[in-house]
């Protein structure tokens, strides 16, 4: 009998250690689905694109579609564990007050996890090429990301680093 697909979601505001604690499942044997946005992004920064953002609600579309390929590569049988699901283009969208695509959006609606881990903040916040974001705008997307896995019905389970030691 094929097991069916077990899927998580780690999500949260920028430098909250989704990517490294992705990596350490990664090595354990978990799949996992790496962030779009990281990859488009550096994808533009490899083709000279300086201003990626110019066009946000076609991002969040090319965003979207990236993130439904990658999912799309998961296999049953073996828990998967994504960095960032596609409702976090949905709360980037409201973060940016862009209205989001109707194609995520019908998508979010039906769009199943097994279980949202919601990483807090390490106390090393940094930003780079990636991560661009000050602090402050941090914390609030950090909000932003919360209230809207909520909305859409996730009891979301916090992850602090104290709940890693």
């Amino acid at each position: 009998m094929l097991k069916l697909l077990q899927k998580f979601v780690l999500t949260g505001g920028p430098c909250t250690g989704k990517t490294t604690l992705l990596n350490a499942l990664g090595h354990k044997g978990y799949q996992i689905v790496p962030e779009a946005a990281s990859i488009m992004i550096k994808q533009k920064h490899k083709e000279g694109v300086i201003d990626i953002f110019s066009d946000l609600e076609k991002f969040q579309k090319d965003l979207f579609l990236k993130q439904l390929q990658l999912e799309s590569k998961l296999k049953f049988g073996i828990e998967a564990f994504v960095d960032r699901g596609v409702i976090d283009g949905i709360a980037y969208c409201k973060f940016y007050k862009i209205k989001p695509p109707k194609e995520l959006i019908d998508y979010a609606l039906n769009y199943k996890s097994d279980g949202v881990f919601f990483l807090n903040f390490l106390p090393n916040y940094i930003t780079d090429k990636v991560r661009q974001e000050p602090f402050d705008t941090a914390l609030k997307l950090h909000r932003v990301l919360r209230e809207t896995y909520e909305e859409f019905g996730y009891k979301v389970i916090e992850v602090s680093d104290s709940n890693l030691k």
